[in-house]
């Protein structure tokens, strides 16, 4: 008799696997030992910090133009239930205010920023920045209220008050008061920062605009600093903007904007015919426990990141509106 057939065999080449999809070989192996299928770790509940800076309030325009205000500036500890998204909005700092000399020439307040989601207890904002106040005279012109206020413009008009939304601890100051006037020294007051109050002109001098904060989710960078307010057509001198991105007037000139994302007030001008410095964009940033890898972490769109703070934990940060998305479950 002729001798029996081989039997056959089947080979089952892997090419590729995709991300998070356990190897065959690492299969054969748990089956081998027991431990496969491998259990799921579900993302438990984790404590959170977030900081929120609103865009900055908009300098005037033409000259005793009020520096704007900071953005507001919050840092929040809450708790996240679990994975799921995160939306992010970062509000966009106010236009400066145009001259010639108008009613038109208000600096205009900053865009709120927010973080929402079905996975924290409630919605977080901060207030935009105020508007600095525009010389119209002879009416007194306050600066705009905001997250920090506007700083004022004409005949000791005030600035803008600060902490719009009514927080505890407050997110902001308010602007500084214009000078009394004294033909031809006239200053405009200084926007508020999220430090300190914008401060008040002396004479021609524009003031200062208010310092800004520092924040323990990011304790190397100051935010939320006021714009400098404007002088009279290049008399007296300029206001400085305050730390933390607030920009400075003009001196004889068109005001400076504030730093983007910073939410930095603009500078008041200082010249008639000249625009104000618009406010800076804000910026969120979202610290949480490294416990969950930045891997099963993803963040959009592209120009907004995740990198790993000196402390270890994850910092995800958001120079322009988007969200966080932290997988429910995955395998370690």
């Amino acid at each position: 008799m002729g001798g029996a057939g081989g039997s056959g065999i089947v080979i089952v080449k892997e090419l590729s696997k995709a991300s998070g999809v356990w190897s065959m070989k690492s299969q054969f192996s748990s089956q081998k030992q027991g431990t496969w299928p491998k259990p799921a770790i579900i993302t438990a509940p984790f404590s959170a910090d977030f900081l929120i800076v609103a865009g900055g309030g908009g300098g005037a325009g033409t000259f005793q133009a009020g520096g704007g205000g900071g953005g507001g500036m919050r840092t929040i500890s809450t708790t996240v239930s679990g994975g799921g998204t995160l939306s992010v909005t970062v509000g966009a700092g106010g236009a400066g205010g145009p001259g010639p000399r108008s009613p038109s020439s208000q600096g205009a307040n900053g865009v709120p920023s927010s973080v929402s989601g079905p996975t924290i207890p409630q919605t977080y904002s901060s207030s935009g920045g105020g508007g600095g106040a525009v010389d119209i005279r002879p009416t007194n012109n306050p600066g705009s209220p905001g997250g920090s206020g506007g700083g004022g413009a004409q005949n000791a008009s005030p600035g803008g008050s600060g902490n719009a939304g009514g927080y505890s601890p407050p997110e902001g100051n308010p602007g500084g008061a214009a000078s009394n006037n004294v033909p031809p020294s006239y200053g405009a007051g200084g926007g508020g920062g999220a430090g300190a109050p914008g401060q008040t002109a002396i004479g021609p001098k524009g003031g200062d605009g208010g310092a800004g904060a520092i924040s323990p989710v990011n304790p190397g960078t100051t935010y939320a600093g006021g714009g400098g307010g404007g002088n009279y057509n290049g008399q007296g001198s300029a206001g400085l903007g305050g730390a933390g991105g607030g920009g400075n007037s003009g001196d004889g000139s068109a005001g400076n904007p504030g730093t983007v994302n910073t939410g930095g007030g603009g500078g008041g001008a200082a010249q008639d015919n000249l625009a104000g410095g618009s406010g800076g964009s804000g910026i969120v940033i979202l610290k949480y426990p490294s416990s969950i890898p930045i891997g099963i972490s993803s963040i959009a769109p592209g120009t907004n990141t995740i990198t790993t703070a000196p402390d270890g934990d994850n910092l995800a940060t958001f120079t322009v509106s988007g969200t966080l998305t932290i997988e429910s479950e995955y395998y370690p």
